[in-house]
């Protein structure tokens, strides 16, 4: 199945189970998450399993990943369980994704970011904590201005979902050049991203 994103392009993700199963195949895998099918200019992301009840998320350095996957854009609409989620079958809560990637900025100046999580989700920017949207919570949006010059920024944001109520991640930003805001899409891989590990 796949799943259309707000720009009518199309998004794929893993299709974990008991332990994690991360499909092969790229865009025709279907979900927003991400696809197995690494591209040149897509955030790569890390993917791991939680305990049931955790409440923040976790220290990724202590975890172990379970997969990679990778997508060009986090649109993740928020949507109830109770209507379906495509691309996840038995393991539907208690999992984490780490995003990494490089956010290209054409102009230097004020950068308006907007991180909308169900659950919790951050944002770092070269490094720094941007947004802190962390916690079991609805789907819940935040913004932060951030001073940026011009050129290539690493970026990185951790993503939990907790119990399956409802879900949401969705990443934009407002460029000082620009009228509207857009999803955001990373310039190059995160081999050259550097951030926080």
């Amino acid at each position: 199945m796949k799943e259309a994103d707000a720009s009518g392009n199309e998004n794929s993700v893993f299709e974990p189970t008991g332990s994690l199963r991360v499909p092969t195949g790229g865009a025709s895998a279907g979900s927003p998450f991400g696809s197995t099918q690494e591209r040149p200019q897509a955030f790569e992301a890390e993917v791991f399993l939680l305990e049931p009840g955790t409440q923040r998320l976790p220290d990724f350095s202590k975890l172990t990943p379970t997969g990679k996957v990778y997508t060009e854009t986090l649109d993740i609409a928020p949507r109830k369980f109770s209507d379906g989620f495509p691309g996840l079958t038995d393991r539907f809560e208690w999992f984490a994704i780490r995003y990494r990637g490089v956010f290209n900025a054409d102009k230097g100046g004020i950068h308006l970011f907007k991180l909308l999580s169900d659950d919790g989700a951050r944002l770092y920017l070269d490094g720094h904590l941007a947004i802190d949207n962390d916690g079991l919570h609805e789907p819940k949006e935040l913004a932060q201005r951030v001073r940026l010059d011009k050129g290539p920024h690493p970026m990185v944001i951790e993503y939990m979902q907790g119990p399956a109520l409802e879900v949401a991640l969705r990443l934009t930003v407002h460029r000082p050049d620009k009228t509207e805001e857009e999803l955001v899409r990373v310039a190059s891989p995160p081999r050259q991203a550097g951030g926080k590990k």
